[in-house]
């Protein structure tokens, strides 16, 4: 049992003047396959480092690829190291060490979940599986109700673990597309309905990621405005409805800064 001592260390441990505290990201990007999400978030992470602090992917599965074979990207792959997913356990020894401080993982200052909607589907059929080793009438290839809701609590708990921590989080998801209570079409990030709303919660930034092909080339945007048909979020005060990938690196990064006003012309490049 812990001492009066060694509780009140704890407690002050968890204080600090508001005026020292700058802000952890917590980024959520999705859309759909190709339209620059991992590029994105490698460039929003290299801000968030500085000297000597790395950045660890997770990666679902080979989402690197895109960034390790094209020359383009050498600078994104800079002071990154690739983490292959294996589960939600290893997840939350992560979360443990990092808590702990453990030396090998101290370095990590951004972590990168890519794409975290597949980690959360890969829950549900875990947790699908296991009631199917215990229950021979379940088809473990059929996820039910109860799994779903024992999967999305076991995996905003994780994320829950990581983000009470001083690192920045960015998460990958793909889109899915729902009705809401008015029929609405809404294309929103690939999760469950109750998880992501959940999730969604603790962002300061949920954008879509879109490209759209002109006769000039690609453009490349980011919704960050929610609209009827559209989730979205800032709480990055002067942001527009739609912003470039240059003008989202660069409010992120003056967001954990110093709360710079986002609308001053020497901050936005576009």
């Amino acid at each position: 049992m812990a001492t009066g001592e060694e509780l009140l260390n704890s407690l002050l441990d968890s204080m600090a003047p508001m005026e020292e505290n700058s802000p952890m990201a917590r980024v959520m990007l999705y859309g759909n396959s190709g339209v620059g999400k991992t590029v994105l978030a490698l460039r929003v992470a290299q801000e968030l480092i500085n000297p000597g602090e790395k950045i660890l992917y997770i990666d679902f599965r080979e989402g690197f690829t895109t960034v390790a074979v094209n020359s383009m990207w050498t600078s994104l792959r800079k002071n990154v190291v690739r983490m292959r997913y294996t589960g939600l356990a290893q997840m939350t020894s992560l979360a443990m060490a990092m808590e702990a401080k453990v030396p090998a993982v101290a370095d990590f200052k951004v972590l990168i979940l890519d794409e975290s909607s597949s980690m959360a589907d890969r829950e549900v059929s875990h947790v699908c599986q296991n009631r199917a080793k215990k229950d021979a009438t379940k088809d473990p290839d059929e996820p039910k109700l109860p799994d779903m809701g024992v999967a999305s609590t076991r995996y905003r708990n994780m994320v829950d673990s990581l983000e009470s921590l001083p690192i920045h989080i960015i998460h990958v998801a793909h889109e899915r597309v729902d009705k809401d209570d008015r029929s609405v079409t809404v294309t929103g990030p690939a999760f469950m309905p109750g998880l992501s709303g959940k999730l969604r919660e603790n962002q300061q930034i949920v954008a879509r990621v879109t490209a759209t092909e002109t006769d000039g080339g690609t453009i490349r945007s980011c919704t960050v405005q929610p609209t009827m048909r559209v989730v979205a979020k800032t709480r990055i005060h002067g942001l527009p409805s739609e912003v470039t990938f240059d003008h989202l690196v660069d409010a992120v990064k003056a967001f954990t800064d110093k709360h710079i006003d986002i609308t001053d012309p020497a901050i936005i490049t576009e």
